[in-house]
């Protein structure tokens, strides 16, 4: 049995080629950090009033794009090391489909309505602005290509299968924005405890669903479609003994 130690899982964990298999579910898609430039005010990415990179700048996205390649290359750099000759690493990861853009994902217009409930209760006066500003959340959500190319140009690993499932969301009644808020809820009411603090965080999901009730309505053939879609990565190790 190999021993692991604690720290980021887009670095190294366990000894050399001592794991045969490897299993990440639904956490690829979170990133090791913001990239400091969206946060400066100087900067010409600043995101200002943007939790997301919804509706933002194509250099916003870019840099999300690139901590997320980066983030990538460490996880699987790292994984080719720690595999076995022959271990497999499987992986699930929100995924949006080809030839659409970063923006355009179900999931990433989902965050962005709760940027949309922070940024109304700074109007309001019921938090700071300028802690509205500096808040980003630290998700990509990436095509399959995208993980592909990164996966496809680290030695020692090969794409053993690879499959995207869409699987449609119901979007209709209040009690489903009441579900999508839960589970947003579970997702990020650390990091907004962490930055906002946690007296904010009842009121800030009561706003989440009524914003999620009012994109729907007014995008009804959108929500008719909805669908999330999961990413299947299976990966095979081929070190030399």
């Amino acid at each position: 049995m190999a021993a692991g130690v604690p720290g980021s899982f887009c670095g190294r964990l366990f000894p050399k080629a001592s794991i045969n298999l490897m299993h990440s579910a639904l956490a690829l898609h979170w990133l090791t950090k913001i990239p400091e430039e969206l946060t400066d005010k100087e900067s010409p990415v600043w995101n200002k009033g943007r939790i997301t990179f919804v509706g933002s700048s194509n250099d916003v996205i870019e840099a999300y794009n690139a901590q997320f390649l980066r983030d990538m290359e460490d996880f699987f750099t790292a994984r080719s090391v720690e595999l076995a000759n022959n271990g497999l690493l499987a992986i699930l990861i929100p995924c949006r489909p080809e030839g659409t853009k970063p923006s355009e994902s179900n999931i990433m217009q989902g965050f962005d309505r709760l940027g949309y409930a922070l940024t109304e209760m700074a109007k309001e006066g019921l938090l700071s602005e300028a802690l509205v500003d500096s808040f980003n959340l630290p998700i990509y959500v990436p095509s399959a290509s995208e993980v592909k190319k990164v996966v496809s140009s680290i030695q020692h690993l090969s794409i053993e299968k690879l499959e995207e499932i869409y699987y449609p969301v119901k979007l209709v009644t209040p009690e489903d924005a009441h579900v999508s808020s839960l589970h947003m809820r579970a997702a990020v009411e650390g990091l907004i405890c962490q930055h906002f603090g946690n007296k904010i965080t009842d009121e800030l999901f009561k706003r989440y669903i009524r914003k999620l009730q009012e994109f729907w309505k007014s995008n009804p053939q959108r929500t008719k479609d909805y669908k999330v879609g999961i990413l299947f990565l299976l990966v095979k190790c081929n070190a030399i003994p």
